[in-house]
């Protein structure tokens, strides 16, 4: 059984862990940083290929995104709070960026320019989507992409539990149970797993939600 589970976990890492790294260059308080300390750890001598295959990635990414291939928006989008008018004045110098970033010099400048900046500090209260919304004029495209990459859930476990919890409360003994109660249920072992934990006033509002479905089921 370990075995098999090994083999499912390494099919699901050689898929996810591009992305997950991405998401770690991503975050201003880690970058490249971490990945230069971990990654002589886990692959040796190979580490300085394998951190330049994760900037292969991002500069892959940065391609694409500006070249309109990914993400919603065109190759220079108008930024957060920005004025979707252009000067006609300058239209030749916005010929000029975009000739620019199709040859590859804006991608890399981008990149590295971000990678090159001070980490930021790692507080508690530190909000990552802040960060970058703010931080989006400065860097367009990778605002673009941590938008969609971060917007990626970490799991699935929370959903997955929610259905394991209905699975035995509507068991083949028990399956003509009103929505209303299955879901009266399913709150009450919740707030009595809280009070047990130490929370307070959990058995006044199991009462309330039982009276509540109570008149509502009465009334229907």
């Amino acid at each position: 059984m370990a075995v098999k589970m090994l083999e499912k976990f390494d099919c699901y890492w050689n898929v996810i862990h591009g992305v997950m790294l991405v998401a770690t260059i991503l975050d201003p308080r880690y970058k490249i940083e971490l990945l230069e300390y971990y990654f002589p750890i886990i692959y040796g001598d190979e580490a300085g290929i394998e951190i330049q295959g994760v900037r292969n990635i991002c500069y892959e990414m940065i391609r694409d995104y500006s070249s309109g291939r990914m993400g919603k928006e065109g190759t220079r989008g108008p930024c957060v709070g920005e004025d979707s008018q252009v000067d006609d004045s300058l239209m030749d110098f916005e010929r000029y960026l975009s000739l620019k970033t199709k040859r590859g010099g804006n991608i890399k400048l981008e990149l590295d320019h971000y990678l090159e900046d001070d980490l930021m500090p790692r507080t508690v209260d530190f909000d990552i989507l802040a960060w970058w919304k703010s931080n989006g004029p400065k860097y367009p495209t990778l605002q673009r992409i941590a938008r969609d990459i971060l917007a990626i859930l970490v799991s699935i476990v929370a959903s997955k539990s929610s259905f394991s919890t209905s699975g035995r409360l509507l068991s083949s003994h028990r399956s003509k149970l009103h929505q209303k109660t299955v879901e009266a249920l399913m709150v009450a072992q919740n707030w009595l797993w809280a009070e047990i934990n130490g929370s307070s006033s959990t058995v006044d509002r199991i009462e309330d939600t039982f009276q509540n479905i109570k008149k509502k089921e009465v009334s229907q």
